[in-house]
């Protein structure tokens, strides 16, 4: 995936395709891919397809739900043939609050994972949290438990100028 003008639909594309799939090493390595590349441009689809790959993840690794995820995942697949990811994420919500397979909202846990995520892309934890809806107390207490802050890559001035360049050409 790159920043070009079909960027959404090929955004789109890629996560309907991991969908059809059903393909749970493909939505996390979507999900992963799309944070960095969310972080990079903070492009709001990148990182609602990064979402949207999170929460399917770990909602098809369930294998006694799969048969409960099914009509979620048709119903999601049309949405996103449209590119609307937010429609997707109010689905996986209602899905989630009617069957509350996991403890708390599954969107707000992948929010925060992303967040994290861009954090470790070298956002700062305020801009994640903002970008991604998420509270700042929730992306530090979840950074705080998990060894993203040991992952952080610190970059020359150099490297940074190079990645802006880029960015802007």
């Amino acid at each position: 995936m790159t920043d070009t003008p079909n960027a959404t639909a090929d955004c789109a594309a890629i996560v309907i395709n991991a969908l059809k799939k059903r393909d749970i090493n493909e939505l996390r390595e979507i999900s992963h891919q799309c944070s960095e590349e969310a972080a990079l441009g903070q492009d709001e689809r990148k990182i609602q397809a990064a979402i949207v790959t999170y929460c399917f993840n770990k909602l098809l690794s369930k294998v006694h739900y799969r048969d409960k995820v099914d009509e979620l995942t048709n119903a999601s697949i049309e949405a996103a043939t449209r590119g609307d990811f937010p429609k997707v994420l109010a689905l996986i919500e209602e899905f989630d609050r009617k069957y509350s397979f996991f403890e708390g909202s599954l969107v707000q846990k992948a929010k925060v994972k992303v967040a994290s995520r861009l954090y470790s892309s070298g956002l700062s934890i305020a801009r994640s949290a903002e970008l991604l809806g998420a509270s700042v107390s929730d992306v530090l207490d979840y950074v705080g438990v998990t060894r993203v802050h040991s992952d952080v890559q610190s970059m020359t001035v150099a490297e940074r100028l190079k990645i802006a360049r880029s960015v802007f050409k």
